[in-house]
């Protein structure tokens, strides 16, 4: 009896350290295997993945060196043995793809996980997912981050960013560049903005908080079937923002600017006095102190409001 339950736990052991593990999900099993891979990569270096069906998680670090760990998934061991991860990688690039095969079935049940650390100083030239969330803390550099059917978030990132997902909400923060965003059927939320701001939803609100803006480049917001609340500390460049069926609320402080708001089957209000204005229940155009940038403001069915901040 006694050698029938080592050869059980030696059997057990086997099998973990294949990696061949099986968890029950829904009913049936999922088997998992992790992987962990480490490269040398100069600061400012280039790193580009692509995923699916999984989550991507990169954080800076002060270190000259990438270091990748993940897990595959899948509802049988074939398809996990399917899943290949291939990498690419000198002194300068990394390069990391989760290649599938054709299968001709729904895929769903199978993907790849990741968790990078990377050097702060870095150029992520595109990284991608689907049906899984992608978040991205403390580097510097440009980066393009693209994913599907879930949640994308920034935080401490400064160099330029076009981040785009669908059915889900992108939250950013601390950033500091040219900022690109654009989701659907989902919010935008961008608190401590500083550069350039150009974001794009449907069917979500979008809440945004810019200082020091690029003089050189307009405050771009457009959403529909939502509100939008933008906050500024100076307007020292021009604003355009367009909803439908949604209210506009700017907050500004007390500097000049000529405003054009408008809206239907709504008000639009102002805590700043308006000279040579054009007023009337659905429009309100003038200058605000000495003048200034131009902001344009437009939405339907519902109220605009400019506040003091």
């Amino acid at each position: 009896m006694r050698h029938l339950q080592l050869a059980a736990v030696f059997t057990a052991i086997a099998c973990l350290s294949a990696c061949d593990l099986a968890e029950a999900v829904g009913g049936g099993q999922r088997f998992r295997e992790p992987f962990d891979y480490a490269y040398d990569l100069k600061p400012g270096g280039r790193f580009t993945l692509e995923g699916f069906n999984g989550s991507v998680e990169i954080t800076g670090w002060d270190r000259d060196r990438v270091e990748i760990h993940g897990e595959k998934y899948a509802s049988d061991r074939s398809r996990l043995d399917d899943i290949q991860i291939d990498i690419l990688h000198t002194a300068d690039v990394v390069s990391v793809k989760a290649s599938r095969p054709g299968w001709t079935d729904w895929s769903g049940n199978a993907g790849v996980k990741f968790m990078v650390h990377l050097p702060r100083k870095v150029v992520l030239g595109e990284v991608k997912t689907s049906n899984g969330p992608i978040s991205v803390e403390g580097t510097e550099g440009r980066a393009r981050l693209l994913t599907s059917n879930g949640p994308l978030k920034v935080r401490d990132l400064k160099g330029d960013l076009d981040a785009r997902t669908s059915n889900g909400p992108l939250t950013i923060s601390g950033f500091s560049g040219a900022l690109v965003a654009q989701t659907s059927n989902g919010p935008i939320n961008a608190d401590g903005v500083e550069g350039v701001v150009d974001v794009t939803t449907s069917n979500g609100p979008v809440d945004v908080s810019a200082a020091g803006l690029d003089s050189s480049r307009p405050v771009k917001i457009r959403t529909s079937n939502g509100p939008v609340r933008l906050a500024l500390d100076k307007v020292n460049t021009d604003v355009q923002v367009r909803s439908s069926n949604g209210p506009i609320n700017l907050k500004v402080p007390e500097s000049g600017m000529y405003l054009m708001a408008s809206t239907s089957s709504g008000r639009v209000r102002s805590e700043f006095p308006v000279g040579g204005q054009t007023e009337s229940k659905s429009e309100l155009a003038g200058r605000i102190g000495a003048g200034g940038p131009t902001v344009n403001l437009r939405t339907s069915n519902s109220n605009i409001q400019i506040t003091r901040r």
